[in-house]
């Protein structure tokens, strides 16, 4: 599975317990509410889509990383999450059928019908009358066209990038850079951030 995900951390370059401890708490101070932006801002900026899924799916998590302080704002590696794929977009690849015609069923729903027509002027024009909401068959194969016209484009084109989560650290005004492996996202400089906002 693949996540994506934001560090918001910073180095501790001694080991003295009790200084790192007090230390800690301060920075905790100052970059948990630098987390909690940067999850606001992902949530909103985030697409929608048709089940909420992608928002939903992030999460602010501590650092288990004894060498660092700090947070990640991100979609845990143990729930399925789709966020890099829209992050970062896609390359040409055959996507799985079923996933995508889930979801067009989902945003389609109120719109698969067939339209009525009536002949006026010697021509055929859209109505409401004689229009009704297909059901059964018709909406299914109408659904699996759609999806499949879908699959095939993400086939010959791959997907779009929609960059929401680097949008938020640059409506932040934070420094940062992409890193890509089992997980893809941005380590944030938060150099700059601590300057401004932390006091001993």
């Amino acid at each position: 599975m693949i996540g994506l995900g934001t560090n918001i951390e910073t180095k501790l370059d001694f080991n003295a317990e009790q200084t790192a401890k007090n230390l800690q708490d301060k920075l905790d101070g100052v970059l948990l509410p630098l987390a909690i932006d940067v999850f606001s801002g992902v949530i909103q900026n985030a697409p929608t889509g048709v089940s909420n899924n992608l928002k939903a799916s992030f999460d602010i998590i501590k650092s288990d990383n004894p060498n660092f302080i700090g947070y990640e704002v991100k979609s845990p590696l143990n729930i399925i999450s789709y966020a890099p794929y829209v992050e970062f977009g896609t390359r040409k690849h055959m996507p799985p059928f079923d996933p995508i015609r889930r979801w067009v069923e989902l945003k389609i729903q109120p719109y698969v019908q067939a339209i009525g027509f009536e002949y006026k002027y010697g021509r055929a024009l859209p109505t409401r009358k004689g229009t009704k909401i297909l059901r059964g068959t018709k909406r299914e194969t109408i659904i699996r066209q759609v999806a499949r016209a879908i699959q095939l484009s993400i086939a010959e084109k791959g997907t779009r990038a929609k960059r929401f989560m680097q949008t938020t650290l640059s409506n932040l005004g934070l420094k940062f850079e992409e890193y890509h492996g089992l997980e893809s996202g941005y380590n944030v400089d938060v150099s700059d951030y601590l300057k401004n906002n932390f006091r001993l």
